[in-house]
Formats: structure tokens, sequence, C-alpha cells
């Protein structure tokens, strides 16, 4: 049986590897946004681009690239070893 690591935040998962979405954080709008982006709790995103804050990921075979806000909104639980230490 695998041990579930915690959620963080999507900030903290290196680059080629997945996390999932355990919880949007924000107002209504900000969901709504993540909504429309196809971001949805559940989703298995995978980490293709991380330098400075803004990220590039990507979801189902859509890219989408994320601020440093609406990248700490998004908290997700690493699927392996993805966190950056």
């Amino acid at each position: 049986m695998t041990e579930t690591q915690p959620a963080t935040s999507l900030l903290a998962l290196k680059n080629g590897h997945s996390g999932r979405i355990c919880s949007i954080e924000g107002n209504k709008t900000t969901v709504r946004r993540m909504l429309s982006l196809g971001l949805r709790v559940g989703t298995v995103v995978n980490m293709l681009n991380h330098r400075g804050r803004s990220v590039v990921i990507q979801n189902a075979g859509t890219r989408v690239a994320l601020g440093p806000g609406m990248a700490e909104m998004l908290l997700v639980e690493p699927l392996d070893s993805s966190l950056d230490t």
C-alpha cells in the first residue's frame, strides 16, 4: 500500500512530475477561472516548466501557463517524489 503525501502548493512540484489537484483555494471568480481552464479537483496535472514562480502544466494534453498567484491557489497531492527540496 502506498502512502499519500500531504497536499502542497503546485509551486512545490518539480519539472516532469505529476500531482492530483485536491483543492482550489480562492474566491468564486478564481475557482471559475480554474474550472474554465480544465483544472478541477481530482485532475492529474504534469509540471512541464517551473521557472521562478510561474509554471506551465499539462492537463489531458492541454498546456496551461499560470502565474504565481494562481499556481499558489492550486493544492496538489504529489503522485511520486515530486516535491522540490
